[in-house]
């Protein structure tokens, strides 16, 4: 079933694929500012938020490992370092704003932005996930009972065309005798 996060992430993809030649003119700044709206509103680049700080984490881990009398000093280090690469994050999220920009004109990206900015917006990407879920069951359900009642139909149909057919062929036996006729006896073997 489909969930929060394969929905933005498809939201992500169909952006990517409507970014063709037809969508090749230059990305405005106000494209871009409403796109980071709308980023933030679908949190399209949440789930990759605190990346930087399991990195950071397993990074620091592996080097006190190497060198376990420096762990504090370590520690520091890695924190100063993070800090110094924590732009990359909003580089990515610019990153992840052009890719819609590139898909939506500013009034779409706007409009999207704006929805998904309501309390209304927010329930739909919060339950979505539940809707999906149970759409998916209602599906199985609705394919479950058309499967059955298509080959119980077709079923019925061949069955009576076979029925027709074994009929017809009795009634030709039959009419090939004259009336009175007793048939003719087939020879013993």
């Amino acid at each position: 079933m489909p969930t929060l996060r394969s929905v933005t992430f498809l939201l992500g993809a169909l952006a990517m694929l409507l970014t063709g030649a037809a969508h090749a003119q230059a990305v405005t700044d106000g494209q871009k500012e409403q796109a980071l709206r709308l980023i933030d509103a679908i949190h399209v680049t949440d789930p990759f938020a605190d990346a930087p700080i399991k990195d950071a984490l397993v990074i620091e881990s592996q080097i006190v490992v190497a060198y376990p009398n420096l762990a504090d000093r370590i520690n520091d280090i890695v924190q100063e370092e993070a800090l110094n690469l924590a732009d990359r994050y909003r580089a990515f999220k610019g990153e992840a704003a052009l890719i819609y920009a590139k898909a939506f004109t500013e009034e779409e990206l706007k409009k999207l932005a704006d929805f998904f900015s309501t309390d209304v917006g927010q329930k739909m990407l919060n339950e979505q996930e539940i809707m999906f879920r149970e759409v998916g069951r209602a599906a199985e359900i609705w394919r479950d009972g058309f499967r059955k009642d298509l080959a119980a139909a077709v079923q019925k149909r061949v069955e009576d065309i076979v029925g027709a057919d074994r009929a017809a062929q009795s009634e030709g036996a039959s009419t090939t005798q004259t009336p009175g006729e007793e048939p003719a006896e087939q020879p013993a073997n």
